[in-house]
C-alpha cells in the first residue's frame, strides 16, 4: 500500500538536490582551508608574497564554522524524505536540537563568505612582515 502523496517525490527531488549542493560546498570547504592552511604552514620559509596571518587564521574559523553547519546539514538530511518539512526541524551536531535547518544553512551560507572577505583582506591588507 502506498502511502504517499502527490507532492511527494517532487520535495523529496528538492531534498535530494539539497544533500547534492551542500555535499558539494562542504568538499569546497575542505579544499579551500586545505589551501589556506597550507599558505599558512609555509609563511614559516621564505615566501615570496605578503599576507596578514590574523585575517588568514580567521578566514580559516570561518570556513570550519561553514563546514560544521553544512555537516550538522548532511548529517541530519539523511533521515528525512521532504524538503518542505526539513526546512522547519531543529537540528544540531551530536544530536542537540539549537536551530531549524534554515538557520543552519544561513549560518552555512554567512560564515563562508565572511571566509572569503577574510582571505581577501589577507591578501589586500598585508602585514608589514612575512605572513605575520
Amino acid at each position: 500500500m502506498d502511502t504517499s502523496q502527490p507532492g511527494d517525490d517532487a520535495e523529496f527531488e528538492k531534498l535530494k538536490l539539497l544533500f547534492d549542493y551542500t555535499k558539494f560546498h562542504v568538499g569546497i570547504y575542505l579544499t579551500v582551508v586545505g589551501v589556506l592552511t597550507g599558505i599558512v604552514a609555509t609563511s614559516a620559509k621564505d615566501f615570496s608574497f605578503h599576507f596578514n596571518r590574523a585575517w588568514l587564521i580567521s578566514a580559516i574559523v570561518f570556513i570550519v564554522i561553514a563546514g560544521i553547519a553544512g555537516g550538522v546539514l548532511l548529517s541530519s538530511m539523511c533521515h528525512e524524505r521532504r524538503l518542505d518539512l526539513f526546512w522547519n526541524k531543529k537540528l544540531g551536531p551530536f544530536g542537540l536540537r539549537c536551530w531549524p535547518a534554515k538557520w543552519w544553512a544561513s549560518i552555512e551560507h554567512t560564515a563562508f563568505w565572511v571566509a572569503i572577505g577574510c582571505a581577501l583582506c589577507a591578501f589586500f591588507f598585508p602585514s608589514s612582515n612575512r605572513g605575520g
